[in-house]
């Protein structure tokens, strides 16, 4: 059975952990790449990695502080994303049918 942690008041289950080298594109320090995923989506999200400092941790209340912590700022950081996404889109949505409704307009005065 996975370990769960609590993210932000949403049970997530740990997967696996993997160590990802800086060598590796896109990686600029060593890390340990943790991915948590969810049984229902949390806003639109059912999984998400989290990255942690490449390090030997003391022990496994530590490991699983970090993990909590680390799962909660990111998670935060994707709904905001998600919810700025949203905003942008329905004001996109609202000027296009603004500018239907003047098209329309236009188009019984030339009919």
């Amino acid at each position: 059975m996975a370990t769960e942690v609590e993210i932000l008041g949403h049970k997530a289950k740990m997967g696996s952990i993997t160590g990802q080298s800086k060598n590796e594109s896109c990686v600029e320090k060593d890390r340990l790449q943790v991915w948590l995923s969810f049984d229902e989506a949390v806003g639109s999200v059912l999984s998400f990695p989290i990255y942690l400092p490449a390090k030997k941790y003391a022990d496994r209340n530590e490991l699983l502080y970090n993990i909590r912590r680390c799962g909660e700022e990111a998670l935060k950081r994707i709904l905001g994303r998600h919810e700025e996404a949203e905003r942008k889109r329905e004001e996109r949505d609202e000027r296009q049918k603004v500018l239907d409704a003047l098209a329309a307009e236009a188009q019984k005065l030339i009919d």
